[in-house]
């Protein structure tokens, strides 16, 4: 992050929800001008205005199983940039609705970070696939449907 920081004056982190920073202190405070951080709980009825300056997401898990998030960033029509851990691949369609990299790979996160930054109307355009796949594939009657398909 902190080449892109050197590299690229487009870059602003805005790290938003409740976390143990501790361990990044060092490495945040290298990049004080281009970071702003809300480390706290965000009620659900708060979150619109981080997505809303948000050009995209991304979801740097390590580990996981699934995360709701997608679904509320895809309804802001904002792309993602996620790990290739949990469920998290069958949610966010690579070259798509976003761009899947290899979790803990910090080289693959810079890049498709800076592939985010050098091509907005691409990441736009996978803002609104993703916002698109929400309504196809991750509303609730679809969800039932399949349940009550898959147990027949």
């Amino acid at each position: 992050l902190i080449e892109l920081k050197d590299k690229d004056e487009r870059f602003k982190l805005l790290i938003a929800g409740d976390g143990d920073l501790e361990p990044y202190t060092e490495k945040l405070g290298v990049l004080k001008d281009s970071v702003e951080i809300h480390n706290k709980f965000i009620a659900d009825d708060s979150v619109a205005p981080y997505f809303e300056r948000a050009s995209f997401l991304v979801l740097p898990y390590t580990d996981a199983t699934q995360t709701g998030i997608i679904p509320v960033a895809y309804s802001f029509k904002k792309a993602i940039i996620g790990t290739d851990v949990g469920s998290i691949p069958e949610f966010i369609i690579d070259g798509k609705t976003g761009i899947i990299v290899k979790a803990k790979s910090s080289k693959a996160l810079a890049k498709a970070i800076q592939h985010m930054l050098d091509n907005p109307q691409r990441t736009k355009t996978m803002g609104l696939n993703g916002y698109e796949f929400m309504k196809k594939e991750l509303d609730w009657e679809r969800i039932t449907d399949k349940l009550l398909k898959d147990l027949k």
